[in-house]
């Protein structure tokens, strides 16, 4: 069951799920796993800022820039780690298309309205983007074990794109950068289970040692994995501010691997989880977790 930790006027912005008793051997934060339409309906002065978009393109933006089925494999991973580990599961409720709450407080707020018009929801924002890490620094602080594991957990698209726009946080920018990830002829090739260290791999950011104990079992159960591919840890993340004060892992999966395109509507592909896919790679996540 879902318990709820941080609320802003009434409205749930983090919530987590225990998977065994406190203090945990490990926390998983799954920053970008919310999809739905009930942030937008709590905070409804949020509307008038996007009334000049499509509705539809904003739908659809919005479904883009979700991780889809990452709550799913983190949930997954804590269930077949429950006999032998406590975990905890930390589920963000804010779209990742209007707040990322994986980006430091200055840069949060994503660029598809009018900042200078609506500069109290710009800072409103940001609040939430900063309660919301100190929230969690604070959990892991008051239960996580002093040698557990805090874990950074994404999905992303299956493919990289041939092009992909520059400056796209833009509301005139937003029909082309949403062509851009559907469109199948500017895509350039599949990506990997990516595992996020830093920008300089001499200094990693994430637990190296962890990263590879990963690497090898996904690798031995017949995963591609890899190292900073297509992504690496950048300093405005805020998970490279976590780690400053736990120690852990952060890594990204694509899409294909945790579901499938069940049907097209208007070109845009519909996803639908798969639950034998995201029990397989838990299954071998959850075995390199207790190796590492």
């Amino acid at each position: 069951m879902k318990q709820p930790f941080l609320s802003f006027e009434d409205y749930p912005l983090l919530e987590f799920q225990a998977f065994g008793e406190a203090p945990y051997d490990i926390v998983i934060n799954c920053p970008h796993g919310y999809h739905g339409s009930k942030f937008l309906q709590h905070f409804p002065f949020l509307q008038e800022c996007f009334s000049s978009l499509d509705t539809g393109l904003f739908s659809h933006y919005l479904s883009l820039e979700w991780d889809f089925g990452s709550l799913d494999l983190a949930i997954a991973i804590a269930t077949a780690l429950q006999n032998k580990k406590s975990v905890a599961v930390i589920s963000i409720n804010v779209p990742r298309g209007i707040m990322d709450p994986n980006r430091l407080e200055g840069n949060c707020v994503r660029r598809m309205f009018d900042h200078r018009k609506h500069f109290q929801v710009v800072e409103l924002l940001q609040k939430m983007n900063r309660d919301i890490s100190d929230a969690i620094l604070d959990f892991c602080k008051d239960n996580l074990s002093p040698s557990g594991m805090f874990l950074d957990c994404h999905s992303m698209w299956p493919s990289s794109q041939k092009e992909h726009p520059e400056g796209f946080e833009n509301p005139d920018q937003l029909e082309h950068y949403i062509f851009s990830l559907i469109n199948p002829k500017n895509q350039k090739g599949s990506r990997p289970i990516n595992f996020l260290l830093s920008e300089d791999e001499n200094a990693p950011l994430a637990d190296l040692k962890k990263t590879n104990i990963l690497l090898q079992q996904l690798a031995n159960d017949g995963f591609v994995s890899q190292i900073n591919t297509p992504y690496c840890l950048k300093p405005h993340y805020r998970s490279t501010y976590y780690y400053q004060f736990v120690s852990g892992v952060s890594f990204d999966v694509p899409r294909n691997l945790l579901g499938n395109i069940i049907s097209y509507q208007n070109l845009f592909p519909l996803w639908e989880v798969d639950e034998k896919k995201i029990t397989t790679l838990a299954a071998s996540l959850a075995q390199g977790l207790l190796q590492a």
